[in-house]
């Protein structure tokens, strides 16, 4: 744990530059966010829509931004490249981070409870903490993520047709997370209660 902790500390050395703002989980505003690059302070060209809740951020770019703190609750994230962005302590509960590229972030101590992680990119991602009750991880990519032993993954899910890579050594049922069924499609769906109602009622003679 001491190395998650110094990684941490390095990611705080960051300053600010300017960007678009985000709130934080207490409210507080911060304008502008803060971000990184190779160690190097960089501004970013970033001038879509602020980063708070219910936000439509789909495909946006925010590789290294330093997003501390954060309130993206029941944002949209899909597509999202945020290549070692920093979100420690960040709240994407509801999250939609669908394909997402979150290759070497930080998520220690996010919040990710019931977040839709399908097809997401967590490759040497540091996990420590991170609340993952609940989310769908269907197909997300957890090759060389650390610290995973200390998230919570209580009901997290996937679809077994959809099996994600696992770090090594991740053991998905010891973590109590659960392989379900494939969700039939709706023109499946259709078709079987279509079968059903077509079946003949037997009424019992008396």
């Amino acid at each position: 744990m001491h190395r998650f902790t110094l990684f941490l500390l390095v990611a705080l050395t960051t300053t600010l530059v300017n960007a678009a703002s985000y709130q934080k989980i207490d409210g507080t505003v911060i304008d502008p966010i803060q971000a990184t690059q190779d160690g190097a302070l960089v501004y970013s060209d970033y001038s879509g829509p602020n980063l708070e809740p219910n936000a439509n951020l789909k495909n946006v770019v925010l590789p290294h931004a330093f997003l501390w703190h954060a309130d993206l609750t029941n944002a949209n994230l899909s597509g999202a490249d945020m290549f070692s962005v920093f979100l420690l302590e960040a709240n994407l509960s509801y999250a939609d981070l669908s394909d997402a590229n979150l290759s070497r972030a930080g998520v220690g101590s996010t919040n990710l409870s019931y977040a839709n992680l399908t097809g997401v990119d967590l490759t040497q991602a540091i996990l420590g903490d991170a609340n993952l009750d609940r989310a769908n991880v269907s197909g997300a990519t957890f090759t060389g993520a650390e610290y995973w032993t200390s998230a919570k993954w209580t009901d997290a899910f996937y679809y077994t047709d959809n099996v994600p890579v696992w770090a090594s050594g991740m053991d998905p049922v010891a973590l109590g997370i659960l392989a379900l069924a494939p969700i039939p499609e709706p023109t499946t769906l259709l078709l079987a209660l279509l079968a059903l109602t077509a079946v003949p009622l037997r009424v019992p003679r008396g």
